[in-house]
């Protein structure tokens, strides 16, 4: 199983990466920055988490990391907190939880690029095994930006579901309709 960085990444997380895990690929991905099996990984230092959450283009990138990924992931390097004054923090921790709570994506905190370099080869090992299990019970689904990944549905939405259950012989529990009770010949 390859990983895939994208090569606007500095040139030092492939080469670390490299250390331990072959083959790393350098290429242009339409979305993220490394692409590990079904990760789809947004790397994001604590400076441009900051600059990004500031532009509003931070929500925008993991909207489209979400439809791009069946396990999307945000790597975030460094301390954000750090780069904030005391009436951001509450922003910033909000943010964060909104990721998880609002979009279904985990934040995994790095130190540095070294140990998000650790943690990418700790992703592809668990990936590697897992495609393996898969390809053995006959199951296949490609990296993101291949063919769609089996991804879990989408919770309904509610109001949609109330719309649609508002409708004649549409709802949670449809009545059956046998044949055979609507057969004259056998009613009693």
């Amino acid at each position: 199983m390859a990983i895939v960085v994208d090569c606007r990444e500095p040139p030092g997380l492939p080469a670390l990466v490299e250390t331990h895990w072959e083959p790393v690929l350098v290429r242009r991905l339409s979305v993220g920055d490394v692409s590990v099996g079904r990760v789809l990984v947004e790397r994001k230092e604590a400076h441009d988490f900051v600059m990004c959450l500031r532009s509003g283009r931070l929500f925008r990138q993991v909207y489209s990391l979400r439809g791009a990924s069946a396990r999307p992931l945000v790597i975030l390097e460094g301390d954000p907190y750090a780069l904030v004054g005391p009436d951001h923090v509450r922003s910033l921790k909000g943010a964060l939880l909104s990721l998880l709570t609002g979009y279904g994506i985990p934040v995994l905190r790095t130190r540095d690029l070294e140990n998000t370099a650790e943690s990418l080869i700790q992703i592809a090992h668990q990936e590697s095994k897992r495609a393996g299990r898969r390809a053995w019970k006959g199951q296949l689904d490609e990296a993101p930006g291949g063919s769609p990944c089996p991804a879990r549905a989408p919770p309904p939405d509610p109001r949609a579901l109330s719309i649609l259950e508002a409708l004649p012989d549409v709802g949670p529990v449809r009545p059956m309709r046998s044949s055979v009770a609507s057969d004259p010949s056998t009613r009693s």
